[in-house]
């Protein structure tokens, strides 16, 4: 994926996008004996991971290759964005290797041309959550979101205060320190 400037690594392909890390899943298989392309974007601040780790005390992560953002485990999560599927008639027996690379080549180009669009009509990181909050699934991540922006913006005792709002709404124990 040089033509996109694109690393890989396990399952994603990924780069920074001006301040977001953007990744995707690309999946090919054939159902019905047929060609399907499916590929799904996934975008996040980049300096979520950065805050993430030193709140829990892993800074040094931050030092680590750009891989353990796009599919490290102790990360936070990026926003699934909607997928874009490809049908083809081609069969397993017919196909054509070259075929198939031109075909993601293409669909990559054009979701990772929507991708950067979506990232730049974001011209700060609250018009992301804005975003998040209206368009992604309802998921616990939302807060963590929301207690990062908080941290990047030093509001650590709002931030606290939404911490421990989400630990009675989800009946969370403290841990004793």
């Amino acid at each position: 994926m040089r033509a996109l400037q694109l690393k890989s690594r396990d399952w994603a392909y990924f780069n920074k996008v001006g301040d977001y890390l953007v990744s995707y899943m690309i999946d090919i298989d054939f159902p019905d004996n047929e060609f399907r392309l499916t590929i799904d974007p996934y975008i996040k601040p980049y300096i979520f991971d950065d805050i993430f780790w030193e709140v829990f005390d892993m800074a040094s992560n931050s030092q680590e290759p750009m891989s353990l953002r796009a599919v490290g485990a102790f990360t936070v999560d990026s926003l699934s964005l909607p997928y874009r599927m490809v049908k083809e008639d081609w069969t397993m027996e017919d196909l054509d290797l070259e075929k198939v690379e031109t075909k993601v080549l293409e669909v990559l180009s054009e979701v990772h041309e929507e991708v950067v669009k979506l990232i730049n009509s974001f011209p700060t990181f609250e018009d992301f959550y804005a975003y998040t909050v209206k368009n992604g699934p309802r998921i616990a991540g939302y807060d963590l979101i929301g207690m990062l922006l908080m941290i990047h913006w030093e509001q650590y005792q709002e931030a606290l205060q939404m911490a421990e709002g989400f630990n009675r709404k989800t009946r969370f124990r403290r841990l004793p320190k």
